[in-house]
């Protein structure tokens, strides 16, 4: 009787965690995208996605230029 009224608990904790993780992540937003570009990708990839980063020239293969690698995607590939 004790576990099972501890397991219950311990479930309905865990079911409220994970709603307020989920309804708590903040929105991503376009400004958001930028500054996570800007720190994780311009160094190799450059500031305009051409491939010319200083970082970039010491890779090997060299990153490629966005416009040419990603032509003919969509945001869902």
């Amino acid at each position: 009787m004790i576990t099972t009224k501890l397991s219950r608990q311990y479930l309905c904790m865990t079911i409220v965690a994970s709603l307020v993780v989920l309804f708590a992540a903040p929105p991503a937003h376009a400004q958001a995208a930028a500054a996570l570009y800007s720190n994780k990708c311009a160094a190799c990839h450059g500031t305009d996605g051409k491939g010319d980063g200083p970082a970039g020239k010491y890779l090997n293969p060299k990153p490629t230029d966005f416009a040419s690698s990603l032509k003919g995607k969509t945001d869902d590939w």
